[in-house]
Parts: C-alpha cells; structure tokens; sequence
C-alpha cells in the first residue's frame, strides 16, 4: 500500500526545491513610540488588495515544511472571497500533476494521472500538502496582500521604519516603499507573513514562517507573476470533472505521504 500511494503522489511529492530567500521577518520586541499617521499609512498600503474579490496567478511555491524540504512547484490558480480555490500543477505532456478545485467547505483534490481522488475541507487539503491550514478566502487575503481584509486596526505604534498596528488576524507592519506604504510583514497566530518585494501593487514574494518556538518548523516561500485581480475567472473550475473510476484517497493517507507525514 505504501509503495502503491507514494506512486500516486508523485507529483505532489515534487515540490521542492532548496531556495534561499533573504532573512526572516524579524518581528519587533518592546514598546514603540507613537505613530500618528498609522492611519493614513493603512489606508494607502491597504487600497488596492482590500478591493481584491478575486486573484488568479502563476505561483512558484517551494521551501520546508516540518523536517522534509518542498519540492518547488509552479501552480496556476485562483482563489477569491466567495471562498473558492481552484489550483492546478501543470507537467510537461499530458494530464495535470494534481487539480485541487472546489470551496472552503468542501474542495476536491485530483491526481487524474493516478486516479485518485480526495474530497475534503480546503485548508485541511492544504494544510497536508504544504504545511499551511489556509482557506481559500486567507489565501486571498495572504497573497493580495493585506493579511487580513478587515479594516479594524488599533494601537499603532512605530518601531523605527516600520509602523505596526493590531488587526483581528494579529499584528500588521507597515513600511514605506517608492510607490508608497505597503504591508512589509504580519505576525499572526503561530505564522509570520512576510513580503519581501514591496514596489509593485501586488506582492510578487510572499515568504511564510512559523512563529519562534512553535513546531512544526515552516518555511513556505511563495513567487508569484501572471498576477490578475478581479478578472473573469468561469464557474466551471471551481467544479472538477471526476471520472468515474477513481479510487479513493484518505485526508491520513495525504498527510502521511506528503511532506509533513512520517515516513515509514
């Protein structure tokens, strides 16, 4: 069985890469000094991605996660507010090397080269592929750029270059790029956010790390282009077309053959 499923998985296993990606987010200690215009610099750094409803892109994801390293993978996909998520991992000829397509409560996941088929939550789908437990609607919220797409913010307060400020997510860290403030890093819940390129409108590099002294150890790089926002994107690839003869494929048996699963 386990010779059968890693045959299946394949082309999940393969993603990674060894990457090096510039130092982590270092997230700021003690007490700032106050910071006024916090709430100018959220407006301006927030305007574009709070109007995200959708973002489709080419995303090159690579990193660790727990003790094994992933391989990097070019994924294109969307996902959007209404809680959709659909992602697909091209290969060289012939069928996809996975579909996951679907909504936040109830996503598919598709190896139609293998005929395997997993039907789950969405973020547990990704959280057993690549370490994350992010829902279609976060991953918006992640990759467009904003963290989180309240506008609740509280006790800002500056630490040398960067303003931070307290959302329902965690805590948000505001920096001034050329074309304006921008999101520069969140540290929220047992995750940091960091975005590493700041003068375009859209993040082009999102690095995700656990927080200090919290395991598993996470480290998930994500590369975006072919970004679009609010385009047209057709109903039909929230809705994977099935065949008829698959087998079968255990959220357990995803998370034990996967990157984060023990190896036996």
């Amino acid at each position: 069985m386990r010779r059968v499923l890693a045959c299946c998985l394949l082309p999940v296993a393969c993603w990674l890469t060894s990457c090096a990606p510039r130092a982590t987010f270092a997230v700021p200690t003690g007490a700032g000094v106050p910071a006024p215009e916090a709430a100018t610099a959220w407006t301006q750094a927030t305007e574009a991605c709070r109007s995200a409803r959708s973002l489709s892109a080419e995303v090159r994801i690579s990193g660790k996660a727990g003790p094994q390293k992933l391989h990097s993978a070019t994924l294109h996909g969307a996902v959007t507010s209404g809680d959709q998520i659909y992602f697909e991992m091209p290969v060289p000829f012939g069928a996809p090397g996975f579909i996951l397509a679907g909504t936040g409560d109830r996503a598919t996941l598709l190896l139609p080269r293998d005929k395997r088929v997993l039907n789950a939550r969405a973020d547990e789908i990704v959280e057993a592929l690549v370490g994350l437990k992010l829902g279609p609607k976060q991953l918006l919220a992640l990759l467009a750029g904003c963290v989180d797409q309240s506008e609740q913010i509280s006790s800002p307060q500056r630490f040398g270059d960067l303003i931070a400020v307290t959302m329902p997510a965690g805590r948000v860290f505001l920096r001034q790029a050329s074309t304006g403030w921008r999101i520069a890093a969140a540290s929220t819940g047992t995750l940091v956010v960091d975005y590493q390129l700041l003068d375009s409108l859209w993040p082009l590099r999102v690095r995700i790390t656990s927080a200090a002294g919290t395991t598993p150890v996470l480290d998930v790089l994500f590369n975006l282009s072919q970004i679009e926002v609010n385009g047209q994107l057709a109903p039909s690839i929230f809705s994977p077309d099935v065949p008829a003869d698959v087998t079968p494929l255990t959220l357990q048996q995803l998370r034990d053959a996967g990157p984060l699963g023990e190896k036996k």
